[in-house]
């Protein structure tokens, strides 16, 4: 039997070279206990309640280990370090979306001359391109703070209406689904129109913008995924895309990309493994609060939750037959987390 540890803090190891930290893996670490066989390595202490909680759901003890010899990375390779830096370099994206010239107004900041040339009438958002998604994001009317040892990227801040990604497994099959963030930019959840069948015409927004910007996108998507392939896709990624407002509905075609297992991949399979045939589903977090979420809603009948009670975020998964059936038992969920 293999044993795996979640490298949640990814982008620490691989561009920072700093071991991530423990708090953020166990914020994670426990949705392998649902998903996977072999063994965990881990030094969180679980309760008995909870780990007999695991196995009601799932079938199967979990099986966690605290020491362990060899281990591998479930949450990403890092095993050749310098190609999955460029998988996942935001770096990577802004000079291939500069390239297409999909993009207007997209800068990287590299010196004192690319900073004149934003536009101080504009306002921008400020990445570190180092970072997990939506960690430092800045807002700046073509002013902001640089350290010349580093680089940020620039890029027209625009009014995002919905956020979604396209995520590529190893043998090449493909996935959509929308992307619940906060105003940072931040993941709060992923919603699947229909599980079985998570297409780009299931999208809740679809069918709010015309034909001809989809086969536009599919086309953009095309050339992505061929530039993408310069290395073998070995443990799968996500293309981030959104729809913002600007005299009408638009499509930004490539955002991030993230070469290793996301949120969005996660809630794809806790969906087809513990949806119950119910065709929707949505995977939320929520605040932590005094009562564990998994005792708190025990007795909701489609409400599964995943996280422990005492991370970062509580986890759990809604399953309906329609987006309307979903929003009334999210509503009713929401309500009994509330109490």
């Amino acid at each position: 039997m293999k044993t795996f540890r979640v490298n949640a803090d990814y982008e620490s190891v691989l561009f920072r070279g700093q071991i991530g930290s423990p708090a953020l893996n166990h914020t994670l670490e426990f949705l392998y206990l649902f998903l996977e066989d072999d063994c965990l390595l881990t030094d969180k202490k679980y309760s008995t309640d909870y780990l007999d909680y695991i196995e009601k759901l799932t079938g199967k003890k979990p099986n966690i280990t605290k020491t362990a010899s060899k281990t591998l990375n479930w949450w990403g390779l890092q095993e050749n370090i310098e190609i999955e830096r460029w998988w996942n370099s935001k770096i990577t994206t802004v000079e291939f979306l500069k390239t297409k010239n999909w993009v207007q107004d997209l800068h990287l900041i590299k010196s004192d001359k690319d900073l004149s040339e934003l536009d101080p009438r504009k306002d921008y958002l400020i990445k570190d391109p180092f970072l997990m998604s939506g960690q430092r994001f800045q807002t700046s009317r073509g002013k902001i703070t640089w350290n010349q040892e580093h680089i940020l990227i620039a890029e027209p801040l625009l009014k995002r209406i919905k956020d979604f990604s396209t995520y590529v497994y190893p043998d090449g099959r493909t996935i959509f689904y929308e992307n619940v963030v906060d105003n940072k930019f931040q993941y709060k959840g992923s919603l699947f129109g229909h599980i079985k069948a998570p297409s780009l015409d299931q999208l809740s927004f679809y069918h709010e913008l015309e034909s001809l910007q989809w086969d536009n996108f599919k086309s953009q998507l095309a050339e992505i995924l061929s530039h993408y392939s310069r290395y073998p896709n070995q443990v799968g990624f996500s293309i981030d895309s959104f729809i913002y407002q600007d005299e009408g509905l638009h499509i930004y075609p490539l955002c991030e990309v993230n070469y290793r297992r996301t949120m969005g991949r996660i809630a794809y399979e806790l969906g087809l493994k513990f949806g119950g045939g119910k065709t929707f589903v949505g995977f939320f977090l929520a605040k932590t609060g005094n009562e564990p979420l998994w005792k708190k809603l025990s007795d909701k009948k489609d409400v599964i939750v995943f996280s422990p009670g005492d991370s970062r975020f509580e986890m759990f998964m809604i399953c309906a037959n329609s987006k309307e059936d979903a929003e009334k038992l999210l509503a009713n969920t929401q309500a009994a987390i509330d109490l």
